[in-house]
């Protein structure tokens, strides 16, 4: 999870392995009980709260492999597709087992990058701005490079915002998909009761009820990964827009202290020829490339759509 990064994931794309479908093995701990409780973690990003969360991730992580390694000891012994359990359901067990120590990595990652940039947030507030580099007058070229600077700060605010938005979107659908699984454990405990001791679908329908309660408390820490993304996501974003007020502001000061020497713009020109000519050769590069027939704006790797669209 990269939460905050440059390049925001495509949802979509993501979704084949997504943080939902992650998270759901994390709670395949009922099949062996319940692990630890989750600690919500909200607006309080205390250093003690942060540790308080960090401290449960990783016993939940503890936990987990425990349960996971008696799962696979269980399987061994007693197979699931021994009362029914379709193979390629204990497969999916066994794919979600391998990624789950992952998903809690970036959990906990998510937290260090909390505390990164609430740091930074306490350093910008107590320490005053630094000043310019020298006073003015000042050329088009010191110019251009702050405006070139409030440029990428545009684009960081945009990538963020569409990471709010696909966090928006992941909280509204797992909540959509709580409702639905908990009708589907409804459905599967009334099932179960009608189903004798003893009998041999009794197991597999068991089995089955585990899965979906494991699904139910997945979502539960799916949103509470969501949750953390969109705290690292608020911190971001009053970084930059921290940063482009100060830069607005010395780009006015700048403005008003302006020299044009001939020298200045000549090799200011000359920059610009060599972006060009960089931009040139990326887009014959990228028209090689669009010669294949397989081979679209829309289906070619990030950095050449992102090349074609500068």
């Amino acid at each position: 999870m990269p939460p905050g990064g440059r390049s925001a994931p495509n949802r979509t794309a993501r979704r084949g392995c997504s943080f939902r479908l992650l998270f759901a093995c994390v709670l395949l701990a009922l099949v062996f009980g319940r692990a630890a409780a989750a600690t919500p973690l909200s607006d309080d990003i205390s250093e003690t709260r942060l540790a308080s969360v960090e401290a449960s991730l990783r016993e939940r992580a503890e936990a987990f492999d425990r349960r996971a390694d008696a799962f696979r000891r269980e399987e061994a012994t007693s197979p699931a597709m021994e009362y029914g359990v379709p193979p390629e359901k204990t497969k999916e067990f066994e794919y979600l087992l391998a990624n789950v120590r992952n998903v809690y990595a970036r959990s906990i990652s998510a937290l260090g990058r909390i505390r990164e940039l609430t740091e930074r947030r306490e350093k910008s507030r107590s320490e005053a701005p630094p000043s310019l580099p020298h006073p003015a007058p000042w050329s088009l070229s010191f110019l251009d490079e702050r405006l070139e600077k409030l440029d990428d700060l545009d684009e960081q605010v945009r990538e963020n915002e569409y990471l709010q938005t696909q966090i928006r979107e992941g909280l509204k659908e797992d909540a959509d998909d709580l409702d639905a699984v908990r009708k589907k454990i409804r459905q599967a405990t009334e099932r179960l009761e009608d189903i004798p001791q003893g009998a041999a679908a009794r197991r597999k329908a068991e089995w089955e009820l585990r899965f979906l309660k494991t699904e139910e408390e997945a979502l539960g820490a799916s949103t509470e990964f969501y949750r953390l993304r969109r705290i690292v996501a608020d911190l971001g974003r009053a970084e930059l827009d921290r940063e482009r007020t100060l830069l607005h502001e010395r780009v006015a000061v700048i403005r008003t202290g302006l020299a044009y020497d001939e020298a200045d713009l000549r090799a200011r020109s000359a920059r610009i020829d060599e972006r060009a000519a960089r931009f040139a050769e990326s887009a014959e590069r990228c028209a090689r490339l669009l010669t294949d027939p397989g081979m679209t704006e829309t289906t070619a790797p990030d950095g050449l759509r992102e090349t074609i669209r500068k």
